[in-house]
């Protein structure tokens, strides 16, 4: 069975999990098993979700682990499809390919996949924090994979001819952590008229309340289970 393209959904707020699942569930979607809403809609219903599930603080995933265990929430919450997602490990670039290569051989199989862009590196060199970001990889060769940013950047989303050894790099780059404290301290949370944004927006004002009280070793998240893990989720097919 041929493999449907991800469509892109453009992604507003620190929600890059979230979109990568909407962006995926779409592509599980047809005619005989829908999905009650699409686009933004959905990825606004699912960070509802998860807040409702006290998953997430304000949108973010820094576990492979919890990202994966929400995935098969909302296998339960939608359905209408059938899904499932398991944490893959790796510890070098041969046993990443061996996975990746073949997880993405198999009908309606993605992954979701933690890594450190360049951009957040390079402009955190003098911040000293670390932003992790989700990633979907949807084809594969022995040479190059491709797949899909929730973010667009001046080449658009598309991952295009990415080679294994610059994917792994870009996950190891993940040794280090979050800090919630030097994150509220840069970006500043602001009111917006969308409607995910808004969402964001409340959840941020109360969790930065929370936040200026904790302990500064309290407020520091550890990539653990990020750097050399990634998530496969496939679409069930029921005769």
């Amino acid at each position: 069975m041929k493999k449907k393209a991800i469509k892109h959904i453009p992604q507003f707020g620190p929600t890059c999990g979230i979109y990568c699942i909407s962006m995926v569930l779409e592509a599980f979607n047809s005619k005989k098993h829908h999905l009650p809403v699409y686009g933004q809609k959905l990825a606004h219903k699912l960070l509802i979700l998860a807040l409702d599930k006290k998953m997430t603080n304000i949108g973010e995933f820094f576990n492979s682990y919890d990202l994966a265990k929400f995935i098969n929430v909302i296998n339960e919450v939608i359905p209408s499809i059938e899904f499932k997602a398991d944490v893959l490990e790796f510890n070098d670039l041969k046993s990443m390919k061996k996975q990746i290569t073949g997880s993405l051989n198999s009908p309606n199989t993605y992954i979701i996949f933690p890594i450190l862009p360049c951009k957040i590196l390079t402009s955190n060199k003098t911040r000293k924090m670390d932003i992790a970001h989700w990633i979907i990889l949807e084809k594969a060769n022995s040479l190059y994979i491709s797949g899909l940013y929730s973010q667009k950047n001046k080449l658009g989303s598309k991952i295009r001819l990415l080679r294994f050894k610059k994917l792994f790099k870009r996950n190891q780059l993940l040794n280090r952590g979050f800090n919630w404290k030097r994150y509220y301290a840069l970006t500043k949370p602001k009111n917006k008229k969308r409607p995910i944004l808004k969402t964001v927006y409340q959840n941020s004002k109360k969790h930065l309340t929370e936040i200026k009280v904790m302990k500064d070793e309290d407020c520091f998240i550890n990539y653990d289970n990020l750097k050399g893990k990634m998530i496969v989720i496939q679409k069930i097919e029921i005769e």
